[in-house]
């Protein structure tokens, strides 16, 4: 009986290894995103923190240049305002020598800022295409972290989306295969009997059986049968839900108090198959024609 139920039910203990490996799967999938996830956001913060330091260094050299600019325009409007003195002063020899010294001094310092404004351009220069370097860099690091990051999350949404609805339908479906299967076999087994024996009241075979019965020996007597009604009946056709006829309750309720050991099940059984479809005769006569069909 045992052997019989693996077979119909399957393997409890396969289904629990099925389960445990699919919850350490999803676990080392999750630990992985997480670890992505991480060096995304590690990689987000040294592009700002690069960025940050950039503008700092190029602020700066604005703000050199912009003095420069300055101490240029301070002295060539001192120069102007020499030029003008001298001009209006008597003592033209004296002025032109002043004039002369002032001119050399501006040349030497203008050449000094044009040293240096090269040196700063040159800094820059060399600044800017070293924070182009690292932004590219940074920016192909950083998109394929992303590209990877989204294709692990969409590949794992897919399979958890996908296993979530299969898992979810799994115990129902298989509840109603094995419901709908007995379904089937209990009412070829009524129509055989009906069909042997005319005068046969299914409530009261419903109904379980007479006080005193032997319900071990009958069952005995069935071994080797049940695989000959099972295997003549279109478990597709029987894949629905009928309602009890009137006048009975579910299975679970109608258990007989004095059927002992294995009896129980078996009652159970042909309570439920007989139950439910004998009241649709529809149901029946579909049945019966798939059968002669086969």
């Amino acid at each position: 009986m045992l052997h019989l139920m693996n077979e119909v039910w399957g393997n409890p203990e396969a289904e629990e290894q099925m389960m445990s490996k699919l919850e350490g799967e999803i676990k080392v999938f999750f630990a992985q995103h997480k670890h992505v996830r991480q060096n995304t956001r590690k990689l987000h913060e040294d592009l700002r923190v690069h960025v940050l330091e950039q503008k700092v260094e190029i602020e700066g050299l604005r703000q050199s240049y912009t003095d420069s600019q300055k101490v240029v325009s301070i002295l060539e409007t001192r120069v102007k305002n020499y030029e003008e003195e001298i001009a209006k002063r008597p003592s033209i020899d004296a002025l032109s020598t002043q004039l002369e010294v002032l001119k050399a001094e501006n040349e030497s310092l203008k050449k000094f800022l044009k040293e240096s404004s090269e040196k700063e351009t040159k800094k820059k220069k060399e600044l800017v295409e070293k924070h182009a370097q690292e932004m590219a860099d940074l920016d192909d690091k950083l998109s394929k972290g992303i590209t990877k990051s989204l294709s692990l999350k969409r590949a794992g949404t897919t399979l958890i989306d996908t296993m979530t609805k299969l898992m979810r339908q799994v115990p129902e479906l298989i509840k109603d295969w094995q419901e709908s299967s007995s379904r089937g076999v209990a009412s070829l087994t009524l129509a055989m009997c009906k069909a042997h024996f005319p005068t046969m009241n299914f409530a009261d075979v419903a109904r379980g059986a007479p006080k005193g019965t032997n319900i071990r020996a009958a069952l005995a007597e069935t071994q080797g049968y049940d695989r000959l009604f099972a295997g003549r009946v279109n478990h597709s056709f029987w894949y629905n839900k009928y309602d009890l006829p009137e006048g009975f309750s579910d299975a679970e309720d109608e258990e007989e108090e004095g059927v002992e050991e294995g009896s129980g099940s078996s009652a159970n059984h042909s309570k439920e198959g007989s139950g439910e479809d004998s009241g649709d005769g529809s149901a029946y006569v579909a049945s019966e024609d798939d059968h002669s069909s086969e």
